[in-house]
């Protein structure tokens, strides 16, 4: 209980404290929509390079967590398809939420987790579990924006013959992907980061974890939550649920390591991310749906995050 509660509260309690300052006015959404810049496009980032480019390759166990992931990831996709088919909404709708159903929100939330769950571990062992947690981020976020754009795109009645552009943008503008993919190329140069320029990353990346809290509990605030309930509360519960129980059966029937198993677990029971209310506005989704799957996925991977932790 102690291992789990010290591991979500200061998540949670930074989402709750960006819902007040909003709440209070103390923020208002000119100000967070630059604190939520700062972090997306800096903060972030600088956490992703700096820890990719001074990760041990050799040691992570990144193999294990992707398969562990995508299985999870997998079993989402298909009870969301299931769930869109058999209900009644507007087949508009039904790209949304599938989308909802297994895009979670891995680098604002699932790292964060990751990264105080496993805090009280030996030195080595939290880097070797914190760098697998990191350099599986990469391929997952590509994954994540090339279904997500897909099954948008092919709910709607004409997608349209732009699919691939908006696919190819929103994969070559995601300063997540680029941070990544720049601190594997750094990390194969076999250069090392001089002290100049690896403190200001370290306070950079220091810099991205809280903003992008404090951000995600203000943007659940201004996010206009209205209609589909039954559906989103179908997706939320499909996300932060079916996704660690098909993981769960993976790991156990694939024999991996306890440690290993719980980084996927925690990505796969973390939220909805918030980057598809945005996604489904651009591409003509259902808005009112993927806002409120966030909201409502959010508060119930209290559970699903609980439970995981738990098992640390």
């Amino acid at each position: 209980m102690i291992n789990v509660l010290d591991s979500l509260a200061p998540v949670f309690l930074l989402i709750a404290f960006g819902a007040f300052l909003v709440k209070t006015k103390f923020l208002n959404a000119e100000m967070l929509r630059g604190m939520n810049d700062l972090a997306y496009w800096i903060g972030l980032p600088a956490l992703l390079f700096h820890r990719i480019a001074t990760a041990s390759f050799e040691t992570a166990q990144t193999g294990p967590v992707l398969t562990v992931f995508f299985i999870g990831t997998g079993g989402c996709l298909a009870a969301a398809w299931a769930v869109a088919r058999l209900s009644r909404i507007p087949a508009a709708s039904r790209g949304t939420l599938i989308q909802a159903g297994f895009r979670g929100n891995l680098a604002f939330i699932g790292l964060p987790v990751v990264i105080f769950a496993f805090s009280g571990l030996p030195a080595g062992e939290r880097e070797v579990l914190e760098a697998t947690a990191v350099l599986s981020l990469g391929p997952i976020l590509i994954v994540y924006n090339v279904l997500a754009v897909w099954v948008l795109l092919a709910g709607q009645a004409v997608p349209g013959r732009g699919w691939l552009p908006k696919l190819l943008r929103q994969i070559s503008t995601n300063p997540l992907i680029l941070a990544s993919a720049a601190g594997f190329l750094y990390s194969f140069s076999g250069w090392g980061l001089v002290t100049a320029v690896e403190r200001p990353l370290q306070v950079l990346a220091q810099l991205g974890l809280p903003l992008a809290l404090l951000c995600i509990g203000g943007s659940l605030v201004l996010v206009p939550v209205k209609g589909s309930a039954a559906a989103a509360t179908a997706a939320a519960w499909i996300k932060v649920g079916v996704g660690p129980l098909c993981g769960f059966m993976a790991a156990w029937m694939l024999g991996v390591p306890r440690e290993t198993m719980l980084v996927a677990l925690i990505y796969l029971a973390s939220p909805t991310a918030a980057a598809s209310y945005v996604l489904a506005r651009q591409l003509g989704g259902d808005e009112a749906m993927a806002a409120a799957a966030v909201v409502l996925s959010t508060l119930f991977s209290l559970i699903s995050l609980s439970v995981v932790v738990a098992m640390v």
